[in-house]
């Protein structure tokens, strides 16, 4: 792809101080290609997923590119690399992965943001699921009932059952 210039390191910590000290010397990076999650092993790392190593990339150089490259499949989890990271493009390992990070790499240079298809599928198609206890918290809330009853209720509900406690959570 001539690329003159490229570094790789196994570490999120050693990639920022990388982006750090080249943005430092005016010869920032074009692009960053990073995984989401990594195998702990006996070196301590302040940064611990590809998700914190784009927020903290983005701090000392906000136009950085950034590509995820990662076998995550949990549609909310790609969605929010986009919504909250704001990354270029997503490429999941798999087969072919070569190819379509050469394709992705392409398109980010030519100013494209790269969500694959099948990911746009599924992030479409993703529903909410609530719980029973969810329904019946909307529900009593919707009738306007008050923080304590809730409570109350929920205590009883317990009581009768035999259900595990609840952790309360306070309701504004």
């Amino acid at each position: 792809m001539n690329i003159k210039n490229s570094d790789f390191v196994s570490y999120c910590d050693d990639a920022l101080k990388l982006i750090q000290t080249a943005f430092t010397e005016n010869n920032p990076y074009d692009l960053l290609i990073t995984d989401l999650s990594f195998d702990k092993d006996h070196i301590h790392q302040k940064i611990k997923s590809g998700q914190e190593l784009i927020h903290e990339a983005r701090k000392i150089q906000s136009n950085l590119k950034v590509i995820a490259f990662s076998i995550e499949k949990k549609p909310k989890v790609i969605d929010d690399l986009y919504k909250v990271y704001q990354i270029n493009g997503f490429v999941a390992k798999a087969r072919n992965d070569g190819k379509e990070l050469k394709n992705t790499i392409k398109k980010v240079f030519n100013g494209e943001t790269v969500i694959p298809q099948e990911i746009l599928n599924s992030i479409r198609n993703t529903s909410l699921e609530f719980k029973d206890y969810d329904i019946l918290l909307l529900e009593l809330l919707s009738k306007g009932w008050k923080q304590s009853e809730i409570e109350e209720h929920f205590k009883k509900e317990r009581h009768h059952s035999g259900q595990q406690k609840l952790h309360r959570k306070k309701i504004k």
